[in-house]
């Protein structure tokens, strides 16, 4: 159930980020360094958008009846970032895309970025979902008791970047940014 943004109670009963600054968050984990502080402070701005919007939201996704509870925080940040980039490089329609949900879609993001190392960089469901909300993307959960969900997106954008991803010269390796 949607809450009025002054009615949320989030995991820690305030808006996530308000009194923390991006540069407090940056070197908590080896993976900040992956991204420009700009990134991060738009994926904490998407976060807190996403908490605001759907308070239920953890990094499993909508519902997660089925798993303990995981709250999105800010060591989530790079996994929400990695997923702005995706979603700026996706076409947008004007209504949900049922034939592609958040879940197969963290599995495609993962495909396509991966670390200098060669494994890819793990993203959550709930991360997505958070990354598309705040980005402006009509987003449905794809059943009342699923944990996943739709996004408005074109599917042949994502099938161009799915087909980028099976070719070693097409994954995208990250570098550090500082």
């Amino acid at each position: 159930m949607r809450k009025a943004p002054d009615e949320r109670r989030t995991h820690l009963g305030r808006s996530v980020f308000r009194n923390t600054s991006v540069a407090s968050i940056v070197g908590q984990t080896e993976w900040h360094h992956y991204f420009a502080q700009g990134e991060l402070l738009e994926a904490a701005t998407a976060l807190d958008q996403a908490l605001s919007v759907y308070p239920e939201l953890d990094a499993h996704g909508f519902n997660s009846l089925t798993h303990p509870k995981s709250p999105l925080t800010e060591l989530d940040l790079p996994q929400i970032a990695l997923c702005l980039r995706y979603l700026s490089m996706c076409d947008r329609t004007a209504q949900v895309n049922r034939k592609i949900d958040s879940y197969w879609l963290k599995h495609r993001i993962e495909a396509l970025y991966r670390l200098p190392n060669g494994w890819p960089f793990y993203v959550s469901n709930g991360a997505l979902i958070a990354a598309a909300i705040g980005d402006g993307l009509n987003v449905k959960p794809t059943k009342p008791w699923s944990h996943t969900a739709y996004l408005s997106i074109s599917t042949r954008s994502v099938k161009a970047l799915t087909e980028r991803s099976r070719s070693p010269q097409g994954v995208l390796r990250l570098e550090a940014c500082w």
